[in-house]
């Protein structure tokens, strides 16, 4: 089996670098949280924002772009299995 198209696969490289630049927005907007009040204050008025929901927001991102790349790499017409 032979992956279909290089710059999917290329692609399929930046998942992970996708990956880290999540998880780096998500440290720095807690970080600029707690920088802004009191760590009490800012738990209780960010209440309303769900970080597990954040966390499978950016899983289902990251997913769906390897997905996206894989059958992009393996459906190409030029290289047939």
């Amino acid at each position: 089996m032979r992956f279909g198209d290089l710059q999917a696969f290329y692609f399929l490289i930046g998942v992970p670098v996708f990956a880290l630049f999540y998880w780096w927005a998500f440290w720095r907007k807690r970080k600029a949280l707690h920088a802004f009040g009191a760590p009490a204050l800012m738990d209780k008025l960010a209440s309303g924002v769900s970080r597990v929901r954040q966390g499978i927001k950016a899983a289902l991102m990251c997913v769906g772009a390897l997905i996206q790349g894989g059958l992009r790499g393996f459906c190409t017409g030029r290289n047939r299995i």
